[in-house]
């Protein structure tokens, strides 16, 4: 009896002895196909915005935000975005790379509705349809109102304006010489064109724009300044914007050969060349770029004096109403006087 127990121990030992060795044995092999029942992971495919002009798609432009035109903040928003086409080719992430946080929002707002009806799947070869990485940059600009400007309101009408200027509270501008102001919630936008037209149609109308429409999303949104219905100075001068109607004077940067140049008979000097416009303080001549003096009155005659070392040589008057023009240009070259001329490229002021 003691010897038949003696021999169940041993062999119920060693029954434990080679489950234990058997397990030792397959929980390493469990462990090594549990990533192998994993789902592969999905292949992504990166692709640049520019070719995104070849999809079909929900396109949501982005909005210049009030705050950011209020505060004059301009420059490049950057994302990064993922398309999945098993998910519905819906934007399955979004994150923010780069940009001033109100103009990363707008962006960020905007790209989180697109959909896309057409992707890349299948070019990378056999297997499932890849993910779209896409990096983005939206570039966010500011320009001065186009002259003449065509006010978009929201009931379908435009409205052509010679000047524009939008501010918190409402948006002034001139037409036919008359003042004139409206509510901003009733313009939806404000460019260059009364209605656009295809490439081959020519313009009929006053305001008639061509051109060329071209696929996919747009990535520069531009606005024009948007300013506080007043600014007031400390002594209660309002220093805002010139008002509608105002004249603006752009004094070019003195060419490179006038800055050892003489004026005539009567020596000047480049370094302390000078202006002031009638009774305003004396600003030195620009280098680069031109300098505008802006809020001049249409109607009156504006005196113009240059000084070289402190001390008046050459002045003289000249009006916008004489000149039939509202912006104009003042060159001085060294060799001859002062001239006056209309605005163009040339003047260096934007």
């Amino acid at each position: 009896m003691t010897a038949f127990t003696h021999d169940l121990k041993s062999t119920s030992r060693s029954i434990v002895r080679c489950a234990l060795a058997i397990f030792a044995l397959c929980a390493p092999a469990r462990a090594q196909q549990t990533p192998a029942q994993q789902p592969p992971a999905r292949p992504r495919l990166q692709i640049k915005q520019e070719e995104m002009c070849c999809f079909s798609m929900h396109f949501v432009a982005p909005e210049y935000p009030r705050e950011a035109r209020l505060k004059h903040i301009q420059g490049e928003a950057k994302l990064d975005m993922v398309v999945s086409p098993p998910q519905g080719n819906i934007v399955t992430d979004l994150h923010a790379v780069s940009g001033d946080p109100l103009l990363v929002a707008a962006a960020m707002k905007a790209a989180s509705q697109w959909t896309f009806q057409m992707t890349y799947g299948g070019v990378s070869g056999p297997g499932p349809a890849p993910d779209l990485e896409i990096p983005l940059t939206f570039t966010f600009v500011i320009d001065e109102p186009p002259k003449p400007a065509w006010i978009h309101l929201t009931d379908g009408r435009a409205i052509r304006a010679d000047e524009v200027r939008e501010y918190e509270d409402r948006l002034e501008y001139i037409s036919n010489g008359q003042s004139h102001r409206i509510a901003p919630e009733r313009v939806s936008k404000i460019d260059g064109c009364r209605r656009f037209s295809l490439a081959l149609t020519k313009p009929v109308e006053d305001g008639d724009c061509t051109g060329v429409v071209g696929g996919g999303p747009h990535f520069t949104i531009h606005a024009i300044p948007l300013f506080p219905a007043d600014y007031k100075s400390a002594d209660g001068d309002s220093v805002g914007p010139p008002a509608p109607g105002s004249g603006m004077l752009c004094v070019i940067a003195l060419p490179q050969e006038g800055r050892t140049s003489y004026f005539a008979s009567v020596p000047f000097d480049p370094a302390t060349l000078m202006f002031r416009v009638d009774g305003g303080e004396k600003i030195p001549w620009p280098q680069k770029p031109g300098y505008k003096v802006e809020g001049l009155d249409l109607e009156k005659r504006h005196l113009v004096a240059l000084y070289s070392k402190g001390k008046i040589f050459q002045s003289f008057r000249f009006s916008f109403k004489a000149e039939q023009a509202t912006e104009l240009c003042l060159l001085f070259d060294g060799y001859g006087g002062p001239d006056l001329r209309r605005m163009s490229r040339i003047c260096g002021c934007k």
